[in-house]
């Protein structure tokens, strides 16, 4: 499979012929928020109401770490997931094991939501507090990509693998 997505508090597969089927359904995912996949074909979850999950191929949960108010993920060249949290106005690095560590907090991230990897491995930050696009390094630096129009609440981003930003 190589098409995911959300429903509800499902984790759903998608086929190439568009067959959907359930990967895991229910508990513990509540409030599930944003899904990626790892370069090992396990599938990673953000909840909303506090967890990042990581789902095997036979549908097993396994909470990596607890996380305040996570919304959107990412997984970067290194296998480590990177994660949108509200609290905290944080881009998040969590490795596989579930250590977290903050790449970048506060200013002038204000309402991160979307999160993406570039082909250089920075990343890209939606922002929807600050109408705005940032590009942020695995060591924290953070550059305005665009703020303002036309933007109007940033909310998500995309890349295509092997894309960087001048």
């Amino acid at each position: 499979t190589e098409i995911y997505t959300l429903s509800l508090h499902d984790a759903l597969p998608i086929s190439p012929s568009g067959q959907v089927t359930v990967l895991h359904r229910g508990a513990p995912l509540v409030s599930p928020a944003d899904v990626a996949t790892t370069a090992d074909r396990e599938v990673v979850v953000v909840d909303f109401q506090g967890s990042l999950f990581r789902i095997g191929a036979t549908g097993m949960v396994q909470v990596v770490s607890g996380l305040a108010s996570p919304i959107r993920a990412a997984v970067d060249h290194n296998g480590d997931y990177i994660v949108t949290a509200l609290s905290g106005k944080a881009l998040l690095r969590v490795s596989p094991s579930g250590t977290v560590g903050t790449i970048v907090s506060g200013a002038p991230l204000n309402r991160p939501l979307g999160v993406a990897v570039d082909g250089s491995g920075d990343y890209l930050v939606a922002d929807e507090g600050a109408n705005a696009l940032f590009r942020v390094t695995p060591q924290g630096q953070v550059t305005v990509v665009h703020q303002g129009a036309p933007f109007r609440l940033a909310r998500g981003v995309a890349v295509y693998p092997t894309a960087t930003l001048p």
